[in-house]
């Protein structure tokens, strides 16, 4: 992670993003060669194209890699892996820790001696020193890291508590291998994975592969607030945070306050999570739409940094789906300069082949994700490393609509559905036995206390933040914008105002009868003047995309070629007719889509 001097807006420095790998023989056997370590490293390249780094224990039996977006202080003293003073622990770190400057504060008053002045990698090495892995309760912020520890002969990772920072392992008979994407533990491996059925199936629902799954038999990812070790017993992993156990204690009355000091609040912790998160020595950017989220977060960030910069994605041809509009009179409102990325279908499809190729972890299921790499590309022409997202709003908010209505068979939540519900994919699977994919749904929505007043609704959210939105909203944001070499920080799930949120009452987030209350009077107060209505989907815009060059791709690239792999596991026939008859099926553009770039990803298998 970068380090350097300066001062920073909103006080202390941010470390950028980065790839990291890792290998650990905890069995024995034959030492981690060089050439893995490297393979593995230059895979993640894209996440870090400034520095590279690999450290090796002298025995030979764990080894790590790291790729550096150096955001500020490109020096070697800065650089990771990281070890501590005597050598004994050495870590290599994905993402930021928010709350860096109040840990390396606390340390030092603990007696910690620091050799750099702004690297959070080194508050890491030093909290752990002092609190063991129990320190994970101390950070704040998006994070995945791996650290060794010499003297216990132990590997911990750990993944941060919403799931922003990906994390990816395979366990063998006695190694553990990591990687912050599949595509480096592939170029790292003896073997190669296999493609999981099941998940595939999955993914056909939810877009996504629900944790601790992935898109092959032996790869997975670790899941949201959880921490893994590896030693000579083996891996074991254990969650250390748990979305269910504040959504299962409601808050009291008497603690949530009239709806005005409800907005206070909302409106502190927010301001809070932004100051944090813009902390940085080079110039920051956001993402700006129609819609309340993007506002609010570009609202709070002028206040803390000078030289914003906001900017939006809009298609070619003009549809009531659109951003443009909307985003320049909020941008025009807040004072901040507002770049228009116009969108056109020949470049959509140039850079989403580009993107299928570069993922190994599954299908661009979300179209938007392609967007985002054009906006991250824009922003790193302009000299931007760093951008402030508004993901997180529509779950802190309270939630869409649809969290109180139109459930699945009674029980399950419509919303996570996204593209094939059970029903359609019994016409369309021909890929051998699975299992329903809203068995996973059902077992989240069984976390939840069913004698809560509001149950269902605090259902869907446990079922949001555990399953929709590390395992789809969240992939689509943090991969997309790193094949740009761009940092993506999500404010709006800075943990204390996401654990408030998950505690508060129905009524309270609703209290006009209409979702996101707190966070519409919150803009209000940042932004005078009409509060956006909200937008529809920031992939709605590409409607006439889908409407008018879709149906020619799935023409030309599935149903004109018999042999595809997608036809081993889907029906060509249900296929054809989804697409001759897409004009009296709900949804069918996007249902397309699904099944076109599903069959895209499988070609580069």
């Amino acid at each position: 992670m970068g380090t350097g001097g300066g001062a920073a807006a909103g006080g202390g420095l941010i470390r950028p993003m980065c790839g990291i790998a890792g290998i650990y023989h905890f069995g024995g056997g034959p030492p981690v060669e060089p050439r893995e370590l490297s393979a593995m490293g230059a895979a993640l390249a894209h996440r870090g194209p400034d520095q590279a780094g690999t450290w090796r224990a002298p025995d030979g039996l764990v080894g790590l890699a790291h790729r550096r977006l150096a955001v500020i202080d490109p020096t070697a003293g800065a650089g990771q892996p990281m070890s501590d003073g005597d050598g004994t622990l050495h870590v290599v770190l994905n993402g930021v820790l928010c709350n860096h400057v109040e840990l390396r504060a606390r340390l030092e008053g603990l007696g910690h001696r620091f050799r750099t002045r702004h690297s959070d990698t080194e508050v890491l090495l030093h909290a752990y020193a002092r609190w063991g892995v129990e320190c994970v309760h101390r950070l704040r912020g998006m994070f995945a890291f791996a650290l060794w520890d010499g003297r216990a002969r132990s590997l911990w990772l750990a993944r941060d508590r919403m799931g922003i920072k990906p994390l990816h392992y395979r366990v063998g008979p006695a190694s553990l291998t990591f990687a912050s994407e599949v595509g480096s533990l592939v170029a790292g491996a003896r073997s190669t994975p296999v493609l999981r059925r099941q998940s595939v199936y999955d993914h056909l629902t939810y877009l996504g592969v629900p944790a601790p799954y992935t898109m092959f038999e032996d790869v997975w990812k670790l899941p949201p607030g959880t921490m893994l070790v590896a030693d000579e017993r083996g891996v074991r992993t254990r969650p250390y945070w748990d979305a269910a156990e504040h959504l299962n204690d409601p808050a009291p009355a008497a603690e949530c306050g009239p709806p005005g000091e409800a907005v206070e609040e909302t409106r502190s912790m927010v301001r809070a999570a932004v100051r944090l998160h813009v902390r940085s020595d080079v110039p920051v950017a956001s993402t700006l739409s129609a819609g309340v989220d993007a506002a609010l977060v570009t609202a709070c960030a002028r206040r803390e940094t000078s030289g914003l910069a906001a900017f939006v994605a809009d298609f070619e041809t003009p549809s009531p789906f659109g951003e443009s509009g909307g985003a320049a009179d909020m941008a025009a409102r807040l004072g901040v300069p507002l770049h228009v990325h116009t969108v056109d279908a020949r470049g959509f499809h140039d850079v989403f082949a580009a993107l299928t190729r570069h993922l190994r972890e599954g299908p661009v299921g979300a179209p938007d994700a392609v967007v985002m790499v054009r906006l991250g590309t824009d922003m790193r022409r302009l000299g931007f490393k760093v951008c402030l997202v508004g993901e997180g709003g529509d779950e802190i908010g309270g939630g869409y609509p649809s969290y109180l209505r139109d459930p699945v068979d009674g029980t399950l939540p419509r919303r996570h559905i996204q593209a094939f519900s059970e029903a359609d994919k019994r016409t369309l699977w021909r890929g051998g036995p699975v299992t329903s994919s809203y068995d996973a749904l059902a077992a989240l929505v069984g976390q939840i206390d069913p004698q809560l007043p509001d149950a269902f609704h605090r259902a869907t959210l446990n079922a949001e933040f555990k399953l929709r939105l590390p395992d789809f909203l969240l992939p689509r944001v943090d991969l997309a914008m790193m094949a740009a070499g761009v940092e993506a920080r999500v404010p709006l799930l800075d943990h204390p105002l996401v654990e408030r949120s998950l505690r508060l009452p129905v009524r309270a987030t609703w209290f006009d009868g209409r979702p996101k209350y707190l966070l519409r009077r919150t803009l209000a107060g940042e932004a005078p003047g009409s509060v956006p209505p909200g937008k529809l989907g920031f992939g709605r815009m590409l409607t006439p995309m889908f409407e008018r060059d879709l149906p020619g791709w799935v023409a030309g690239g599935l149903l004109s070629r018999p042999g595809h792999p997608l036809f081993d596991l889907v029906d060509p026939a249900a296929v054809r007719a989804l697409h001759d008859g897409r004009g009296h099926v709900p949804d069918a553009p996007f249902k397309l889509w699904t099944l076109y770039a599903l069959g895209s990803w499988l070609e580069t298998l």
